[in-house]
């Protein structure tokens, strides 16, 4: 960097202060006149107002400014470098601290002094438990080896009351890594093991480790989760010694009902689990229906439908700067330093209503993500900019963490404000406090207010932690979000209404007794990684020829005996009879074939177990490719069937040179300027082709070389759903569409009926241009 810059010394830790105490806020300089007078001034948490200016003098390499500021964030601007850096103001912790406040760190990799920091900030403001990541390839290169050197922070963690869950995935070559999409190292293939490779991780980290998440977000990846259940339980069987470690679901990230979360639930996932968790990146107004919609998932498993949820990653990024060079998804360039006024708000806001709701709805803990600088993609989820210094959301987060701590939901109040989202109630340590939120857009110049004189008399303050007063009975919600704090004695049951929706997710969470988590050494799973070209999706596995290859493991020190069970769908049978048992020597993996004879059908789903072990059920959605048939449609016939549906200006055409359905989409003229550049024109079936049940599809897809660029489009994917107003499109990634012609086939099977689909894909371009040809539908029989 060519420019004059200033690096902040000691930061988070040092950039928090007391309010109304003097603090030094320390720097050193780079390429500033040694004995120079540097202006500063310090804005308000809304960038709104100056608050105090002056200069500090550069000596032997380093500035200092010193300051006192009454509670809140600030901002503090040095126009000659043309840095922003953020300052948190906060009173110290009046209440011990929450369990349910946590945090995604992501301090792994971070230098000591930065732990160091990061966790004194941590530890000075009540937030005792932080989520981590293991790159477990690097941390096990070798069978049998394991590098702990980077474990000496878990230590750290307990030095300063921090307790902590670490995820893990991306698996080593000894264990046979399965790629999948995108990722080259998804799952082992191998299991043989990784059990002794977890256990003795957890065993260098348990200082402050509680709890062990293996993999992250596997609805996503477009598989049925039967094949995602093997590691889970291999870490159920790793740990089966260590019943004060939790372990917790591999976090869902899309909404329920979706296949993957109901073939979990099938496949007997929440036996091995002591905690649910789950993602929640939304607005605050949809995290209770996500909720409600989980828990009405798990009740198919009655003894655990009320386990405890952990929302493991929740956050609002704010815009990363990406250079348009970059076609790393984590990069090292840096163009936005720190975010602007209204990104910052608007995370900050989002974060602290999504606790707050997660708080009332009885969710046990819940994770901001992430404390540190993160970039992903044209996003940046940190809580704290380049230099470490607190953001809006980490310092806003930390206030609702103190004013909060023990206290519990009690209801909303008997008379709600109208033109507000939602207000909550909380009781605990002899004072009540009401959380006010007006929306998910209200983070900036906020109108809103409420009414406060429903309540005893009080305190009221902003989203950062400003004092605010009422103004004629009314309490303003600059920042969208606000509380007012009052003697919870003189809080009136008839103001309160405890019969809420949130109420009831509460109770329910609050009747549930641990259930110990069940483990079996003998392990079973679809070898779909055997198949010459193996399709899958969401919903099933897509089978070349007749032969299920299943994968058997032994964990055990100890020979076991499997009894192989198989229980088919009618019409379905077997060519031969399965063996009546197996002998599994200690620590093997051996496969076991089932030839079938489907008969007509083409979708069904495989049960097998082990007749000593009814934990070791799987069930195995299948396609048989055999059994469909296969309708193809003239490109040119075609195309009137197409209908624009864009975000620009779209026109569909077809090209007698690549015979072909030829794409043009103008993003320079839309109906909607927020809208990001998506062209997906789409086909509706047919009655004839609907009642047929539409079982996959393939294409040719390719994008003019004219306007290619690997950067520039973001996502390919074909959609299916159906054209009933209000109902939800299925979708499924084509990753790898290139300026080459690259065919597809894209298995679609659902629980519903397909009445249309579309094909396309996103940019980042001003025009865009691809071709769609050879297009098939496979029907059921």
């Amino acid at each position: 960097m060519n420019r004059p810059l200033l690096a902040p010394l000691g930061t988070p830790d040092s950039f928090s202060a007391l309010p109304l105490v003097e603090h030094d806020y320390r720097f050193s300089v780079h390429g500033l006149p040694e004995g120079g007078e540097i202006p500063w001034e310090i804005t308000d948490a809304r960038g709104s107002r100056q608050v105090v200016r002056g200069t500090f003098r550069v000596q032997e390499g380093q500035g200092t400014i010193r300051v006192s500021l009454p509670a809140g964030f600030y901002e503090l601007h040095v126009p000659a470098t043309r840095q922003v850096f953020g300052l948190s103001v906060l009173r110290e912790p009046a209440h011990a601290p929450d369990p349910f406040f946590a945090i995604e760190a992501l301090l792994l990799t971070a230098p000591e002094e930065a732990q160091e920091s990061c966790l004194r900030f941590l530890e000075r403001h009540h937030i005792s438990f932080v989520r981590d990541w293991a790159a477990f390839h690097q941390l096990h290169p070798a069978r049998g080896t394991y590098l702990s050197r980077r474990d000496v922070l878990y230590a750290r963690m307990a030095n300063h009351h921090i307790q902590a869950a670490y995820a893990f995935a991306n698996f080593p070559s000894w264990l046979e890594p399965i790629p999948i999409r995108k990722n080259p190292a998804a799952l082992p293939k191998s299991l043989l093991d990784f059990d002794t490779a977890v256990l003795t991780m957890y065993d260098s980290r348990r200082t402050s480790a509680v709890m062990v998440q293996p993999l992250n977000e596997f609805d996503s990846l477009e598989i049925p989760s039967e094949g995602f259940l093997a590691p889970i339980r291999a870490t159920a069987w790793a740990l089966r010694e260590r019943p004060e470690c939790l372990l917790g679901g591999a976090a869902f990230c899309k909404p329920a009902p979706t296949p993957a979360l109901a073939q979990s639930l099938e496949n007997h996932m929440l036996d091995s689990l002591d905690v649910f968790a789950f993602h929640a990146y939304g607005p605050p107004e949809e995290l209770r229906e996500r909720t409600e919609g989980y828990r009405r998932a798990m009740a198919f498993h009655p003894e655990k439908a009320w386990m405890p949820l952990w929302i493991t990653e929740s956050g609002k990024p704010w815009e990363r700067g990406r250079d348009a060079r970059d076609a790393q998804v984590y990069s090292s360039l840096v163009n936005n330093q720190h975010p602007k006024v209204e990104e910052d708000m608007q995370s900050a806001l989002w974060i602290v209503a999504n606790g707050v709701e997660a708080k009332t709805l009885g969710i046990a803990r819940f994770f901001p993500f992430t404390m540190a600088f993160f970039q992903e993609n044209n996003s940046n989820f940190g809580m704290m900019d380049y230099h470490r210094t607190p953001l809006r959301s980490l310092h806003s987060y930390a206030f609702a963490a103190d004013l909060l701590a023990g206290k519990e939901y009690v209801g909303d109040p008997a008379i709600p404000s109208p033109d507000l989202a939602w207000e909550h109630l909380f009781v605990g340590d002899g004072e009540g406090v009401v959380v006010f939120y007006a929306g998910k857009d209200s983070h900036l110049g906020s109108q809103a207010r409420a009414e406060i004189s429903r309540f005893p008399a009080g305190q009221g303050f902003s989203l950062t932690g400003e004092a605010l007063g009422s103004q004629g009975g009314f309490l303003p919600l600059p920042e969208g979000l606000a509380y007012w704090v009052f003697p919870a004695d003189q809080l009136s049951p008839e103001s309160l209404n405890s019969s809420t929706r949130n109420m009831a997710l509460k109770k329910g969470a609050e009747t549930y007794r641990k259930v110990p988590r069940k483990a079996s050494p003998v392990i079973l799973r679809y070898a779909f990684w055997k198949a010459k070209e193996p399709h899958y999706n969401s919903f099933a596995y897509f089978l070349e020829g007749r032969e299920c290859v299943f994968q058997v493991t032994n964990l055990d020190d100890q020979e076991q005996e499997f009894q192989p069970v198989a229980i088919l769908p009618e019409g379905v049978t077997l060519k031969k009879p399965l063996p009546e048992k197996i002998l599994l020597p200690p620590r093997s993996e051996r496969e076991l074939v089932l030839e079938l004879v489907p008969g007509e059908t083409s979708t069904f789903t495989i049960r097998l177990k082990n007749a000593k072990d009814p934990l070791s059920e799987i069930r195995v959605p299948l396609v048989l490719v055999e059994n469909l048939r296969t309708v193809t449609l003239d490109s040119e016939k075609t195309r009137e069937r197409w209908r624009e549906n864009s975000a620009g200006r779209q026109t569909l055409s077809y090209d007698k040179e690549k015979q072909a359905l030829k794409v043009y989409t103008d993003f320079r003229i839309k109906a909607n300027p927020q809208d990001s550049n998506w062209s997906f024109p789409e086909l509706t079936l047919t009655p004839e082709e609907q009642a047929s049940h539409l079982i996959a599809v393939s294409f040719e897809i390719m994008v003019d070389p004219a306007c290619y660029d690997v950067n520039a489009q973001k996502w390919h994917m074909l959609q299916a759903g159906n054209a009933k107003q209000g109902t939800r499109e299925n979708r499924f990634h084509c990753h790898g569409v290139t300026d080459q012609w690259k065919r597809f086939t894209i298995y679609i099977s659902g629980d519903e009926p397909c009445s249309l689909i579309r094909i396309g894909m996103a940019t980042e371009a001003q025009e865009l241009t691809y071709y769609l040809r050879n297009l098939q539908f496979h029907l059921n029989p």
